[in-house]
């Protein structure tokens, strides 16, 4: 059972662009569900990730992006899915000095299966969707499991960040 999770910025989603001056700040995150790893070294992911995002993203790459022109716009393609998540997203934009700032809350179900392997206190999942890697404790019941900057998704589902579990 997932008791606990720490979202990693760098999975943050914003709106895909390289515009100077845009920036995402995730402001808080959560992940319920459960995470099986067997014995014959497979794993069973069902975990729905939450979190909150605030992102700026300065008018001036609006203009022009083929994205939104306005800052409704912007809003109105995030209601309609952020750029692939399977989830669902709520998101409320405005007009704020020279930028447009974005309230976004999502909902990211993070389902599937894979293989793991261990390594001393490295711990490597693979999946049909990708690798992740990061390290891991274990602390009697508690599995936490720390997602290296550029490993991606732990469960290979999509959902990045740190996972804290314990055993039932």
């Amino acid at each position: 059972m997932i008791t606990g999770s720490c979202s990693n910025p760098a999975t943050a989603t914003g709106m895909g662009t390289t515009c100077p001056g845009e920036t995402v700040q995730v402001n808080s995150s959560t992940a319920e569900g459960t995470l099986t790893f067997s014995a014959d070294m497979t794993y069973t992911a069902s975990i729905t990730v939450s979190a909150f995002e605030t992102e700026t993203v300065p008018l001036s790459c609006l203009s022009g992006s083929g994205v939104a022109e306005t800052c409704d716009e912007l809003a109105m393609v995030f209601n309609e899915g952020l750029f692939g998540d399977a989830g669902t997203s709520s998101a409320t934009c405005m007009t704020l000095g020279s930028n447009c700032d974005c309230n976004i809350s999502l909902s990211i179900p993070a389902t599937g299966t894979g293989t793991y392997s261990v390594s001393r206190d490295t711990f490597t999942t693979m999946s049909e969707n990708g690798e992740g890697y990061g390290t891991y404790c274990v602390s009697g019941d508690t599995l936490t499991i720390i997602t290296s900057p550029d490993g991606g998704s732990m469960t290979g589902t999509g959902s990045g960040g740190d996972l804290v579990a314990t055993r039932e």
